[in-house]
């Protein structure tokens, strides 16, 4: 009985952490990636190259991209989220053409400068408005990314089940 415990105890631990890494970040197969917090991103990170802090909120509140037109630039901490799960300017998948260099947000620090983030080395400062940063654009998706558990665990929990019901009417 120890055994049986242990091993669905072992199971449960599997089928808690075995979730598909890539689930956090679904590639739509149309220029688009989804999260898990809900948010449609442009898969091209240097879609509209460098602009000032002024035209690129310009540049993401006109875009219109696949029948949608909401678009924005992202806060400081949606890009951290994403270089959290593993985005970077060295390991950019499902992402395509981020650079280590800064992408302007939408939150302003002062009347001169508003804040950055780094896809390099994930760092977060400020920049004064009338230089040039990269732009990213992102909007609010309907529905949240929620990771699917590997069939495989799926599989191994119902056999356990099977073989605990099994043992228990002996």
């Amino acid at each position: 009985m120890r055994k049986v415990f242990l091993f669905l105890v072992m199971l449960l631990f599997v089928a808690i952490n075995a979730v598909n890494a890539d689930a956090a970040l679904l590639d739509n197969g149309n220029g688009t990636i989804n999260d898990t917090s809900a948010l449609m991103w442009l898969q091209d990170a240097d879609y509209f190259g460098t602009a000032t802090w002024d035209n690129a909120i310009s540049l993401a509140d006109n875009f219109s991209f696949k029948g949608y037109d909401d678009w924005r630039l992202p806060s400081v901490n949606e890009m951290k989220n994403l270089f959290e799960s593993g985005v970077t300017s060295d390991s950019p998948s499902p992402f395509i053409n981020v650079n280590p260099y800064m992408y302007w947000s939408y939150e302003e620090n002062s009347n001169l400068d508003a804040w950055r983030f780094n896809f390099k080395y994930g760092t977060v400062g400020t920049s004064a408005k009338d230089n040039t940063r990269y732009v990213l654009t992102v909007r609010d998706a309907t529905v949240p990314i929620v990771p699917e558990p590997i069939s495989s665990v799926l599989f191994l929990a119902g056999a356990g089940a099977l073989a605990l019901a099994k043992r228990r009417k002996k």
